[in-house]
Order: structure tokens, then sequence, then C-alpha cells
């Protein structure tokens, strides 16, 4: 057994021995390269063809034909010599093939098994199609989850320290740009954010062939080498070139794996079954792998993580199962990923959908409220104006009662004021003694007391509800008698009234009720103006088919919510008012068929009375 081992150690590392020996004896090279060719070749025909013509059941593997050849002859020749021999009613098959075929057979689950690396695996097992039975683990690890890597050096005397100094150098790497080692090293300068695509000016793939990666390096043909992360401590042992004459580019060294390295490590090849491969076969191929013994170069399989991890790697580069993602296609992108689009926009419908319908539902609500607010602002209105109407209906009424109980008590002192004054007039006359003076004062006091008798009779004959006395008369002469009466009034101090007039108007009134109406729109008046001497401008005239009796004051102006009060007054705006004085114009006016109107002007208010007018119907 241990010549066995020597054997194929040598015949494995023959393009390793230092190069001076390769140059003397050429022939020697070349023997070995058929020979190592002719090993690779056996293991691959071996396992393909053996037991072909048996008829036992047979179990297809297909293995990805990237992989590097260390693992034909030490890992997949003895893993498929032990299956055999442990389940001899089998007949194992294996079928080497690229990504692009390993990848469509395993969605048309042509095979039972594969062995890939990890981003393949974790690939197809993101799709469901496959799970992991163990994964190769290096001699190098002591875990299967980072069991390769790669590694970046230069020589030692370069001036290139980091990553960066790299961009746009030369470098050399053992195998093609699908090899495991390379990708790893794409991935890295990727996620240090460089493109991978245009970061090396020169890539030279040396095979296994003289000169190899670290000839070309310390000969100075390129920059920088790229290597397995294992492979470049057994060569510079085998160059017996020192371990100084290196410098590691970007080391991460740590972890599991014990080799230098200039990325994170990897999990190593994957055996991995099908989704529907049968469940027995797959108990017992589980069970047969992580019971093999060491292989003879020291890798073994184990159970695998971190497969996640070199799946990201594949998608970052866009390559293997993730190369359509270089060159998009619609069609492609659409069986991939046909039924998540539709359920996103199938669900975008349906949110969009609910949306409006929540929003109508928000909008109808909405209007319902303020509808229903609106409702209630009205009817706390309503309530408010009828209350306040009810507190003026009992106002009046007391005032009513009062002014009956007043009037009654009142008569006999106005008889008295009368029947003196009169004496006293007569006793003067009859003492032949005359003065002017006097005669005009108790012509006045006889005058006031009579109309303050008729007030008081006509307080008497409202509280007993009798009709007033109503007849012709001129607009113009009941607005002059109503002027008197205010002029005869304190109010009246500082006022300067101006009457503008059409004579010939008449209407069907009580007399004193208009001269009362007159006097108290002149004492609202006055009182609104601040300024002396206060205007007053007093017009009567047509308007709208109506005789018009309008007031005008030049006061400050008033606010919407006064004038909407001033429409139904029930509140009197003076802090010692009852409320009474507009309410009772209005409603004698309304009695006497008319309305009272107010008009905002520029500066201060205009109270317009309008009463019809009174024409003769000629015969």
């Amino acid at each position: 057994m241990p010549g066995r081992r020597s054997a194929a150690w040598l015949i494995r590392r023959a393009p390793l021995v230092p190069s001076v020996l390769h140059r003397q004896i050429p022939a020697y090279l070349s023997l070995l390269k058929l020979w190592r060719a002719l090993l690779v070749g056996f293991a691959v025909c071996l396992t393909t063809f053996a037991f072909a013509a048996s008829e036992h059941e047979q179990v297809l593997i297909g293995i990805e034909e990237s992989l590097d050849p260390d693992f034909y002859v030490w890992t997949m020749g003895p893993t498929m010599n032990d299956l055999r021999e442990r389940f001899p009613d089998r007949t194992f098959k294996t079928e080497l093939l690229s990504i692009t075929e390993l990848d469509q057979a395993v969605k048309d689950g042509k095979l039972d098994f594969f062995m890939a690396d990890g981003g393949f695996y974790a690939y197809q097992a993101s799709l469901n199609r496959a799970h992991d039975l163990a994964a190769r683990q290096s001699r190098y690890s002591t875990s299967p989850g980072e069991s390769t890597s790669a590694v970046i050096f230069v020589r030692s005397d370069s001036d290139i320290k980091s990553l960066s100094d790299l961009k746009g150098s030369s470098v050399s790497i053992q195998q093609g740009q699908n090899s495991l080692p390379w990708l790893i090293i794409q991935g890295e300068i990727h996620r240090q954010g460089f493109d991978e695509a245009k970061f090396w000016e020169t890539v030279a793939a040396t095979g296994f062939d003289y000169p190899n990666v670290i000839d070309n390096v310390l000969a100075g043909e390129t920059e920088a080498g790229i290597l397995p992360a294992c492979e470049l401590r057994e060569q510079i042992t085998m160059h017996d070139v020192g371990a100084g004459a290196f410098r590691i580019i970007n080391d991460q060294s740590g972890g599991a794996l014990s080799c230098p390295r200039s990325a994170p490590a990897y999990p190593g090849i994957v055996f991995a079954a099908l989704s529907n491969t049968d469940h027995q076969l797959v108990k017992d191929v589980a069970s047969a792998l992580l019971l093999q013994p060491t292989s003879y170069n020291g890798t073994v399989w184990g159970i695998g993580t971190g497969y996640g991890q070199m799946q990201d790697l594949y998608r970052t580069l866009r390559i293997g199962p993730y190369a359509y993602l270089k060159d998009f296609n619609w069609s492609l992108f659409w069986e991939r990923y046909g039924f998540w689009v539709y359920l996103a926009v199938s669900l975008l419908i349906l949110w969009g959908a609910e949306t409006i319908r929540v929003r109508h539902l928000v909008r109808v609500r909405t209007r319902e409220l303020h509808r229903a607010m609106e409702e209630r602002e009205r009817m706390v209105r309503s309530e408010n104006i009828s209350r306040q109407k009810l507190m003026q209906l009992e106002r009046a009424g007391v005032v009513s009662e009062l002014s009956g109980l007043v009037a009654h008590e009142l008569r006999q002192p106005l008889t008295s004021i009368m029947n003196f004054t009169g004496g006293l007039a007569m006793y003067l006359r009859q003492m032949k003694q005359s003065d002017k003076t006097i005669e005009q004062t108790t012509d006045a006091i006889v005058s006031e007391a009579e109309r303050a008798s008729q007030i008081v009779e006509k307080v008497r004959r409202y509280a007993k509800r009798n009709r007033s006395e109503r007849r012709v008369e001129l607009a113009v002469k009941l607005v002059e008698e109503g002027i008197n009466a205010f002029k005869r009034t304190t109010a009246s101090e500082g006022t300067v009234i101006s009457l503008w007039s059409d004579k010939e108007l008449q209407v069907y009134a009580d007399s004193l009720e208009m001269q009362l109406v007159v006097l108290n729109l002149l004492k609202n008046a006055a009182e609104t103006v601040k300024e002396t001497p206060k205007r007053i401008d007093v017009t009567v005239g047509l308007k709208d088919g109506f005789v018009c009796i309008a007031v005008r004051d030049y006061g400050p102006p008033i606010s919407q919510e006064i004038m909407a009060q001033l429409a139904n007054p029930t509140v009197s705006a003076k802090e010692d008012g009852l409320g009474l004085g507009l309410s009772l114009v209005k409603a004698v006016v309304e009695r006497h068929d008319g309305h009272l109107a107010f008009n905002q002007e520029e500066s201060g208010l205009t109270a317009c009375v309008l009463l019809p007018v009174y024409r003769v119907e000629k015969k």
C-alpha cells in the first residue's frame, strides 16, 4: 500500500519537480504527463463503463466536469469503488457534464445523484431540486464547510502590497477561468468594489505543464499568481524556494482551513441527491459516504454547511446557474419568475382595489359625518334661536304685564299734571299777569303730558290686546314727529339730523306707533356714532314698491355676527339693554304689513322700514 501511494503521489506531482530537472530531461517530463492523463482517463472510464453489461438496477451520477483533477483521482475513484462494493446489486454509472448540462439534467430529473461544487448545489437546493448527503473535507481543514479557498501571491521584492495595487497587472492561474480558485478570487475582487471583468490586464493559464504558476511569478513572466489555498504551500516545498520568496496579498488566513488564503473559505465538493431519488437509496448512499475511510491524500466525506455563501459567489459573478443575469432574456426571466411576477401583480391589483374601496368608504363615511355634524350644528342653532325667542317672549310677557300695571298707575298722575298745569294757566289769565315764558312752559308741559297719556293708553290697549288706531298719514309727517320726539331726549345732544323726503307718499299706519319706531331707530343710530357732531341721515322715498324710511348712521363697521343678530333681534348688544327695542320695532312694522331691513355701509349702518304705499282708488 505505501508503494502504491508513493507511485500515485509521484505521478500527480510530476509537473512540480524543480525547473532545472525539467529542462534537463524533457523526455521524462513528457512521459510523466502521459501517465497523468492516462491515470485520470482510467479513473473516469472505470467509473463510467464498469459493469455496463450488468442487468442490475442502474444508479446514474452526474459529475461537474470543471472540478480539479485531484478530485477524480483521490475522491471520485475511491468513492465509486466503495459504493460498488457496498451495493453489488446496483450498477453505478457516472457521466461528465458541463455546468449547463448538469443543471438541465437535474431540472429534467434524469439523474439520481450528482457531485459538484458548493455553489451549484446551493442553487439547486434553493429550487428544492436537491439535498446534500456529504461534502468533501480537505486534509488541511477541520470542517467540510471551510475546505477550499484561493490565494494570491507575488514575489517578496514586488511593490504590490494590497489587492488594489494589483489592478491592471498580469496574473498566472493553474486552470482556466472556470476553475474554483479563480472564481473565488474574482468574487473577492468584486466584494472590495472593483470590476472583476476589467481588473486584470492579462491572465495566463499554465495548466499542469511547465512552466507552472510559481515558475511564471519567480521568472517575472507575470506579476502575481493564483493557486488553490493549500497548493501554494505544497509547491513552495516542492520548488525548495523558501517561504520568504513570496508575499500573500489580502491575507485572510485563519479559521478551520489552515492554509494561507486571500479570500473566504468555502465548502468543498458536494455529493447530493435529487428530490425524486428513492428514499431508501439516498439513506444507504449517505450512510456509505460518511462511513468511507480517509482517502490516500487525506480527504474525507463529512457533513457540509455554508452553501449559501457559495451560491452568493455564483450570483455575484453571474456564472453557472446565474449566467442568464449577464444577458437579460424576458422569456427566460418569465420561465424562472413568471409565477412570482404573476403573484406580485395579483397582490398589487388586490392591494390597489382594496385601497380604492377603503378610500371610497372613507369618503362616504366622511360625507355622512359632515352631514351629521352640519345637521347637529343646524339643530343647535335652531334650538338656540328658539330658546332666545322663548326668552324674548317671556321678557315681552313680563314687560307687557308690568307695562299694563305701570300704565294703569300712571294715568292718575298724568291727569293730575295736566289738570294742575291747566289750572295754573287759568289762574294766570284771571290775575291778568301775562308771562310769555310761563305760557310756553305750561303749554309744553300739557303737550308732553298729553303725549305721555297717549303712550300710556296705547300700552294699556296692547295689554288688553286691542287693535291699534290706523289712518292715512303722510310718511314725512310721521318721520318729522319722530324726529321732534327724539330732539326732546338727552340722546339727541350733539346730533345733526338731515332729512330728505318725498312729501307726497302716504301710508296707512298708527301715528303713535310709527313715531315710536322712528324714535327708537334714531336713538340706536345716535348711540352708535361716537364722534361729535353725530351725523344721522333720514330719507323717505320709494324702494321696490314700498315706502322706505331709511335711517343712516356713520358709526364704526359692525361684524357679520351682529348683522345676523339684527335680522332676528332677540339679544341686545347693549350692556344695559333688554333686547326688546328692535324686537318691538320689528313687531310693529310687521303688524303694518311691512318689514325691517339693514344694509351695512362702508362706514356705518342703514336701517330701512318698508311700509306698503297707500294709493287712493279713483272711482
